[in-house]
C-alpha cells in the first residue's frame, strides 16, 4: 500500500512480478503513463486501486486474468479508448469504479457476467449508446452510477429485475422515451436520480410501489401527464424534484401521507388547479418551489404551519404564470426559520385592503419579496455579526456496522450512511 506519496512516473514494472500480491493501492498519486498490461499477472490479486493518478490509456484488454480481483478502482484518470469486453470475465469481482475518466463507446454486453457486482460506478465518462439489456443479469447490483455520460435510447426494462438495487443514478445523459413501468418493481431502491435527460410520457403508477424510496429527481426533462396519487404510499420520501417537466394535471392532494418531505420542487412545469391544503401537513417541509404553473386560487393559510419552511416561492417577476389571487396569509409571519418568500404578483396582496402588512413578523433573514406596498414600506434590519462557525455534527451512525439512530439493524444488515433519509440511516 502506497496511498498518498507523490509517487510519480509510471508504475514500476517490479510491481507486476509479485506474484503472490493480493492488495496494491497506489491512490492518489502523480503516476502517469498506462497501466501496464503484466500487471494481469498478478492472478492472486483481490484489491487494485489505481484512483486520482495521471494514467492514460486503455485498461488492458487481457483484464479477464485476474479471476481473483474482488474491487477494481482506477477512478480519477484520464484512461481512454473502451471498455474491453474481457471486463464480464471477473467472476468475483464486487466493485468497478472507472469514473472520472474519458472512456468511450458503448457498454459491452458481457458485463453481465459479473453476477456477484454490488457498485458499479461508471459516471463522468463519455460512454454512449444505450444501457445493455443483459444489465438485469447483475442480481447482486445495488449501487449503479451512470451519470455524466452520452447515454441515449430509452431505459430498458430489465432494469426492475434488479432485486437489490438500492441507488440509481442516470442523470445528464440523453435517455429518451418513458419510465417502464418495471420500474416499480425495484423493491429496495431509496434514491431515483435521473434529471437532465430527455424522458418523457407519464409517471408510471408503479411508482407507488418504491415504497423504500426517499429522493426522487427526475428535473429538466420532458414528463408530462399527472404526479400520480400512488405517491402517497412513499412514507419514507424525503425530496421530491420534479421542476422543469410538462407536468399538466392537477397537484393530488395527498401530501398529509408524506410527513418526511424536506424539499419540494415543481416549479416550470404546466400545473393547473389550486395549491393542495395538505402540504401545509408536511411538518419538516423546509423548501417549496410552485412557480411558473398554471395554479390558481388563493395560498392555503395551512402554509403557516410549516414550522421549518425556509424557502417559500409561489410567484416570480420573470415568469408570471400562476394565476394566485387573495392575500398572503397572516399565518406565513409565524414561521421563524423562513428566509426566502416570493410572492410577485399584482393580485396577491399583503393585507385584507391592500395597504397594510399582515406578515411583518417575517424575519429578513436573507430577501423577502412580497408585492410592491410591502417592499417599499418594509425594510430589513441592519445585518447581526456572524455567528462562530459550529463544528458539524456527527453522523448518527457510524459508516460500517453501526446501529441506525432509532432502532439497531437486524442481525446481517449493514446500516448504509451514502443518502440519510428523513428517519435516519437505512439498514441493508
Amino acid at each position: 500500500r502506497m496511498d498518498y506519496n507523490s509517487l510519480s512516473g509510471a508504475i514500476p514494472p517490479a510491481l507486476c512480478e509479485l506474484t503472490l500480491l493480493e492488495y496494491m493501492s497506489l491512490l492518489h498519486n502523480m503516476l502517469e503513463g498506462t497501466i501496464p498490461t503484466a500487471i494481469t499477472n498478478l492472478f492472486r490479486l483481490r484489491d487494485l486501486d489505481l484512483g486520482s493518478n495521471k494514467l492514460t490509456g486503455p485498461l488492458p484488454s487481457d483484464i479477464s486474468n485476474l479471476e481473483a480481483l474482488q474491487t477494481l478502482k482506477v477512478a480519477g484518470n484520464a484512461l481512454d479508448g473502451s471498455l474491453p469486453s474481457a471486463i464480464g470475465n471477473l467472476p468475483s469481482l464486487l466493485r468497478l469504479d472507472l469514473s472520472g475518466n474519458k472512456l468511450i463507446g458503448e457498454l459491452p454486453s458481457t458485463m453481465g457476467g459479473l453476477m456477484q457486482l454490488q457498485y458499479l460506478l461508471l459516471h463522468y465518462n463519455e460512454f454512449t449508446g444505450a444501457i445493455p439489456e443483459s444489465i438485469k443479469d447483475l442480481s447482486s447490483l445495488c449501487y449503479l452510477e451512470l451519470s455524466h455520460n452520452q447515454l441515449s435510447s430509452s431505459l430498458p426494462t430489465s432494469l426492475g429485475l434488479l432485486p437489490y438495487l438500492a441507488y440509481l443514478y442516470l442523470g445528464n445523459n440523453q435517455l429518451e422515451g418513458p419510465l417502464p413501468s418495471t420500474i416499480g418493481d425495484l423493491s429496495n431502491l431509496q434514491v431515483m436520480h435521473m434529471p437532465s435527460n430527455q424522458l418523457t410520457g407519464p409517471l408510471p403508477d408503479t411508482i407507488g410501489q418504491l415504497t423504500s424510496l426517499s429522493w426522487i429527481h427526475l428535473s429538466h426533462n420532458l414528463i408530462d401527464g399527472a404526479i400520480p396519487s400512488t405517491i402517497s404510499t412513499l412514507t419514507d420520501l424525503c425530496r421530491i424534484i420534479l421542476n422543469a417537466n410538462a407536468l399538466n394535471q392537477p397537484v393530488p392532494d395527498v401530501f398529509q401521507m408524506l410527513t418526511n418531505i424536506d424539499t419540494l420542487r415543481l416549479e416550470e412545469n404546466q400545473l393547473p388547479g389550486s395549491i393542495p391544503t395538505s402540504i401545509g401537513k408536511i411538518e419538516i417541509l423546509t423548501s417549496l418551489n410552485l412557480s411558473s404553473n398554471s395554479l390558481e386560487g388563493t395560498i392555503p393559510s395551512s402554509l403557516g404551519t410549516l414550522s421549518y419552511l425556509k424557502y417559500l416561492v409561489l410567484l416570480t417577476a420573470d415568469l408570471r404564470l400562476n394565476q394566485l389571487t387573495g392575500t398572503v396569509p397572516a399565518t406565513l409571519g409565524s414561521i421563524t426559520e423562513l428566509q426566502l418568500l416570493y410572492v410577485d404578483s399584482d393580485e396577491v396582496t399583503c393585507g385584507a385592503s391592500g395597504s397594510s402588512c399582515e406578515v411583518e413578523q417575517i424575519s429578513w433573514t436573507a430577501f423577502c419579496h412580497l408585492c410592491p406596498d410591502f417592499c417599499s414600506s418594509c425594510t430589513p434590519p441592519p445585518p447581526s455579526p456572524s455567528p462562530p462557525p459550529s463544528k458539524p455534527n456527527k453522523p448518527p451512525c457510524k459508516p460500517k456496522r453501526a446501529a441506525c439512530p432509532r432502532k439497531a439493524c437486524p442481525k446481517g444488515k449493514w446500516c448504509i450512511p451514502f443518502v440519510r433519509s428523513c428517519k435516519g440511516y437505512k439498514c441493508m
